[in-house]
């Protein structure tokens, strides 16, 4: 009994979770529509790396997950210096 209750109430944090996720998508889609990349790309990985921070606060602890957020925030920096091809790639890929 106290399984399925587990199961339950991860699978619907996950439902949550891709919920905020594809609706951030559209909203960053909706805004920058026809735009070139660059500062767009930054604000758009700021506001998924707080957004699982607010949605799985024991993130905070693992360093890995640091780890990677510290990388995506690199990229998508390098989207604004940079603004390559690969560079973009590099942040839709982190």
């Amino acid at each position: 009994m106290q399984s399925t209750f587990n199961i339950t109430l991860k699978t619907n944090q996950m439902k949550r979770t891709n919920l905020i996720v594809i609706g951030s998508g559209l909203v960053f889609s909706a805004l920058f529509y026809d735009q070139y990349p660059g500062i767009n790309f930054l604000l758009f990985t700021v506001l998924m790396v707080t957004a699982v921070l607010i949605l799985h606060p024991e993130n905070i602890r693992q360093s890995s997950w640091w780890g990677y957020a510290v990388l995506a925030l690199v990229s998508s920096l390098a989207v604004v210096i940079a603004g390559s091809a690969l560079s973009v790639f590099a942040t839709l890929v982190s």
